[in-house]
């Protein structure tokens, strides 16, 4: 599965739905994944160039994403890359 848009919203501003601070980021490409990081200051996001299905497979790369949408570090490779978990300390 693959998202063309990324929204962030921070659901303890305002009362009901029509409320709430949300934010469109803007991620260059495909988003497969996202994970927020055990802080909730940050997200790891699973990006492709395209939707097309073998780029799930062989072009996914990393980006850690801060809640602005800045990007602040990005892991490539030039192998496949498989699911990626942060770890408990936020590394």
């Amino acid at each position: 599965m693959f998202y063309t848009r990324l929204h962030v919203a921070d659901l303890e501003s305002g009362e009901g739905p029509g409320d709430r601070d949300v934010r469109e980021l803007d991620i260059d490409g495909s988003v497969r994944s996202v994970q927020f990081a055990p802080d909730g200051r940050r997200l790891l996001v699973g990006v492709t160039p395209t939707p097309l299905v073998d780029d799930g497979f062989v072009a996914l790369r990393l980006q850690v994403v801060d809640l602005d949408g800045r990007v602040t570090a990005r892991i490539e490779t030039e192998g496949k890359l498989g699911p990626a978990r942060w770890s408990p300390d936020g590394r």
